[in-house]
């Protein structure tokens, strides 16, 4: 079951029809100004060319980021691959013209083309080139790659260069994904003859030597869509057979430590088996948020909160991880802890908070190895009052400031958009939206902004966010 990591986005926008060509006083270049809905590799399709000649012919750094309006020179058509061309049937396409050098090796569970390329010095582009393969982000357990030999003191240039200052948002924006009140967002895992493999943790240096760092474009991240569901309590059948007509691959399903394990030491396992069983039957990834202490493990026990020793939800969590291990894909620890009613009983900051992300980190990765480990989605609320809420940047910079980048494999997200269109920012006054606009807590965009910059000022920028609950208002 274990598939592939990373967040996707569920809630599809709608694509418009493609813009016409210009050509300005003479000029025989084409050029195409950027519709809503539309990306590089459609507009790529459309011309017979590939993202990248486009991203290269117009310095853009970061190939899924385009602004509406935008005009764009459009290169001559080419009959290469693009680097985000999206899933076909067939993994790999056939490969290519036999290179001079190169070296062979067997795709192996949990690698994807990012990791492969740091660890020989290469980079995705040249080992999707030298294999013929149309979709980096799809790669087979058991494929053999051959892989183009380079000398170990030559620097390897980036796939998609990123230029200093450029931050890059680690999920792509032209989807979200929403149940039937917020959403999850999760990364992939199709059937297992084409499986995306895990991408939520960076390569680490080998003891001793320096880490190869290969610059990485967005593209080349598997990413899929996932939702968030509520089978305690309901037909899990029914409510599988729903989430299997919305196409997506992920379900994230909350689980409440006080309902679970009401008893010291009693964990009532049969719910949960059986929503493991059937996640696991419909080939579905799945993504645990472990929440809420019971009473007995507090004493205060007023609201929603953490246990007085966080040894005890550490206790539970690798029980989980050690009943469930490598039928979970991933677990994210608390549900927005930045908030008083979650947090009750302890400091309300992201030190606190981190504390117990630490202990539960220990406990599950000791039971499973492979499983992510994502820090719990905070709330945006644009507020800093220690009774009610703190802002969710400033408690961010306060988990890095705890070590936050050391017991997590991912980020956790709720980047929320109330009214306001996922691609736009504070603060525009459309005066088509009466309110929930004068505040980058608001903004969908600014938040995974915000987070980004954090998280490079604090020198983890190789790690992935994930947008573990979204959504947008319907009226």
């Amino acid at each position: 079951m274990r598939r592939g990591v990373m967040v996707g986005v569920v809630l599809a926008l709608v694509l418009l029809m493609p813009t016409s060509i210009l050509a300005q006083d003479g000029d025989s270049t084409r050029r195409h100004t950027v519709q809503a809905g539309e990306n590089l590799y459609r507009i790529a399709q459309q011309y017979g060319t590939t993202v990248f000649a486009i991203a290269e012919a117009n310095n853009i750094t970061n190939p899924n980021i385009i602004v509406v309006g935008q005009e764009l020179i459009i290169p001559e058509a080419t009959t290469e691959p693009s680097a985000t061309e999206e899933p076909t049937d067939e993994a790999t396409a056939t490969p290519t013209e036999e290179p001079t050098e190169f070296i062979t090796y067997q795709v192996q569970q949990g690698d994807n083309l990012f990791r492969i390329a740091a660890e020989y010095n290469t980079t995705v582009r040249a080992i999707s080139e030298l294999n013929g393969i149309t979709n980096p982000n799809l790669i087979v357990t058991g494929t053999t790659l051959r892989i183009p030999v380079v000398e170990a003191d030559v620097d390897v240039p980036p796939d998609a260069t990123e230029e200093a200052g450029e931050t890059p948002i680690p999920t792509a924006v032209p989807v979200d994904e929403t149940p039937v009140s917020e959403a999850t967002s999760t990364e992939a895992a199709p059937e297992a003859t084409e499986e995306p493999t895990e991408v939520a943790v960076e390569p680490t240096a080998e003891e001793g030597g320096e880490e190869d760092v290969v610059d990485m474009p967005e593209s080349a991240v598997a990413f899929d869509y996932g939702i968030e569901v509520e089978l305690f309590g309901q037909d899990k059948q029914a409510v599988i057979e729903r989430v299997n007509t919305l196409g997506v691959s992920w379900i994230k399903q909350e689980v409440d430590w006080s309902v679970i394990e009401p008893v010291q030491g009693n964990i009532v396992w049969t719910d949960l088996d059986e929503i493991i069983n059937l996640a696991n039957a419909n080939n579905l990834n799945l993504m645990l948020t472990l929440k809420n202490a019971p009473d007995w493990a507090r004493s205060n026990t007023e609201n929603a909160g953490p246990p007085d020793d966080y040894a005890a939800f550490a206790a539970f969590a690798g029980s989980i991880a050690g009943r469930y291990v490598g039928s979970v894909n991933a677990y994210e620890v608390w549900d927005e802890p930045n908030v008083a009613s979650n947090w009750t009983g302890k400091p309300l900051n992201g030190a606190s908070y981190v504390e117990l992300l630490s202990a539960a980190y220990t406990a599950i990765k000791t039971a499973d190895p492979n499983a992510v480990v994502v820090s719990g989605g905070l709330r945006p609320t644009g507020l800093n009052d220690p009774n009610v809420a703190i802002d969710d940047r400033v408690f961010l910079s306060q988990m890095y400031g705890a070590g936050l980048a050391d017991v997590s494999d991912a980020v956790g997200a709720h980047p929320v958009g109330f009214a306001n269109p996922p691609d736009s920012t504070c603060c525009e006054n459309n005066p088509e939206i009466p309110g929930w606009d004068d505040h980058p807590s608001f903004f969908f965009l600014n938040i995974l902004q915000d987070y980004r910059s954090i998280m490079n000022q604090n020198g983890d920028d190789r790690t992935f966010i994930w947008a573990t609950e979204f959504g947008w208002g319907s009226s």
